[in-house]
């Protein structure tokens, strides 16, 4: 904005100088605050039409995705020092209360970015209409769904609130992993019949993402009473190791395979920005 603004200021002075003797006979009659407020009109009506047109949807899922991806390594290194073994989940590093109060922040602002480039997606899905649509507003619910469980997980910590971490925690994964299924077996074999982005790549990763996930799932509830619990001297050896597998499993699995996979949406994103950048 302030670019645009300084470029009109001086192209408006470049013109005023070239046109001084015209301006001298006819530009006395009328206020200085006059040309600044057409100036600033006109800068703000071309910075509304390059946002309008040049959002970058694409990189705003991107770098909300690598600051979370950053975040969530960066407060696992951090958080060590302090964690009792055997709970290592990302759930118990951000106890800490600043680690939990980062987080809140950071996971609410991606849980945004999410919702909102999905509901991007939802708005080109239903133009295409049905079945598409009807696929996209279901994946749309699920984002919706996740996003609250997301956000809840980082407000209500492991420690103090457990029942509503864990409930929290459910409505995240259930979310999650419903709305890949229906990207993955609903939407992706359509992409091609309605000239949507259909790079092998990232359909082979959504589909490798939800089949780990569900093949994972009954190793992460194994170690899970354990995890939830407090400090116990009298857990068994076994009980230990399942827990340590457990965290091992929820940090590959259910939070960087996650980040990864959603940024598989990114083609579509781009796709979006290239078209709103046409006029289209």
């Amino acid at each position: 904005w302030l670019k645009l603004f300084w470029l009109n200021f001086f192209s408006s002075n470049m013109s005023s100088n070239n046109n001084s003797s015209m301006s001298a006979c006819s530009g006395a009659g009328i206020p200085m605050n006059f040309k600044w407020r057409e100036l600033l009109a006109d800068t703000a009506a071309v910075a509304n039409f390059e946002a309008k047109h040049s959002l970058p949807r694409a990189k705003l899922l991107l770098s909300a995705l690598l600051g979370t991806f950053l975040f969530n390594i960066g407060a696992s290194i951090f958080a060590i020092p302090t964690m009792v073994y055997p709970h290592y989940m990302i759930s118990h590093v951000i106890v800490n209360e600043t680690l939990c109060e980062a987080a809140a922040l950071v996971w609410a602002l991606c849980a945004v970015v999410c919702l909102f480039t999905d509901w991007l997606m939802l708005k080109h899905f239903w133009q295409l209409g049905p079945p598409l649509r009807h696929h996209a507003t279901l994946g749309f619910c699920c984002t919706f769904v996740a996003c609250i469980g997301w956000i809840g997980a980082a407000t209500w910590n492991i420690h103090d609130y457990v029942v509503v971490h864990a409930l929290m925690g459910a409505l995240y994964g259930g979310g999650y992993t419903c709305r890949a299924a229906i990207h993955t077996w609903l939407i992706d074999p359509l992409r091609v019949q309605y000239g949507l982005p259909s790079n092998p790549a990232c359909i082979s990763l959504r589909r490798v993402a939800v089949l780990t996930e569900l093949a994972a799932a009954p190793v992460l509830l194994a170690g899970l009473p354990t995890l939830l619990g407090k400090v116990n001297d009298n857990w068994s050896l076994q009980e230990q190791h399942l827990a340590l597998m457990s965290s091992a499993v929820e940090h590959i699995v259910f939070v960087h395979l996650r980040l990864l996979c959603m940024a598989t949406f990114l083609p579509d994103l781009a796709l979006l920005d290239r078209a709103h950048a046409e006029g289209v």
